[in-house]
């Protein structure tokens, strides 16, 4: 006796392959674009002012963004590598805008007693920025975006940052 041959695949099988291997090579695409994107497509954006909510009242305002270095922090109260990176950024000796992610517990923000003012930023503003996770932390020299970088911030990122060439 002798064993049947296998069918050979047929031409389904090699269609799915394709499409799973194409959805695979997509989502890997997006999620390298959306955490390293960020330094690429943003360098050079201007940003003179952003349209926040005060965390107490929720009202809207436009807040400005002033000249000179400044951080631009992206973070979430509930967040434990954004609370662990707080020193960092009180340490950094430039101004700091905080931007939080919802959802935000105010009465925590108040009992942080942080020195630089945090608004909760809207949805949309977090796509503008490509800031798909927090924390995420922005430089600015002169109104521009000059570098990104995602995850806590260090001590030596700031200082290389505040380094680099005008």
């Amino acid at each position: 006796m002798t064993a049947p041959n296998p069918a050979p695949a047929g031409r389904h099988d090699r269609w799915l392959t394709a499409l799973i291997v194409l959805v695979t090579l997509l989502l890997i695409g997006y999620n390298l674009a959306m955490f390293y994107g960020q330094a690429y497509f943003l360098k050079g954006r201007q940003v003179s002012s952003l349209l926040l909510a005060d965390p107490e009242s929720g009202a809207d305002r436009q807040v400005p963004v002033p000249g000179g270095a400044v951080l631009l922090n992206f973070w979430a109260t509930w967040c434990s590598s954004c609370v662990a990176e707080l020193p960092v950024l009180a340490e950094a000796d430039i101004p700091v805008i905080g931007i939080l992610k919802k959802p935000v517990r105010a009465d925590h923000l108040r009992d942080m007693k942080l020195p630089w003012a945090n608004y909760v930023g809207a949805d949309d503003l977090f796509g503008d920025f490509m800031v798909s996770g927090v924390p995420v932390t922005m430089f600015l020299r002169d109104n521009r975006i000059v570098a990104v970088h995602t995850g806590p911030l260090t001590q030596e990122v700031v200082r290389e940052w505040l380094a680099l060439p005008r």
